[in-house]
């Protein structure tokens, strides 16, 4: 148990700092044979990381000149008129 939580912590470190400040997309939390607690936290993670990296190359598409891209997805976070399609 010690041991599946010190490889979480250190995952779930190593994804926000490739994501989160180094700028790597794509990156994921690795944690074999994780259930229980401990997996809704990792999915969560997962989770963030690959909205993170799929809003920054949809941004990435416009900065490139297709302006006619759009964004669909939801938000849990909050409820705003943007949270469910977004014409960038």
């Amino acid at each position: 148990m010690v041991d599946q939580l010190s490889v979480f912590a250190s995952q779930v470190t190593r994804v926000a700092v490739e994501v989160g400040t180094a700028g790597k997309l794509g990156g994921q939390a690795k944690v074999e044979g994780v259930q229980g607690t401990w997996k809704d936290p990792t999915d969560n993670v997962n989770t963030m990381a690959s909205n993170l990296t799929w809003q920054v190359r949809s941004i990435l598409e416009v900065t490139n000149g297709d302006l006619g891209r759009t964004m669909e997805g939801s938000s849990l976070s909050f409820n705003s008129p943007f949270s469910n399609t977004l014409k960038i």
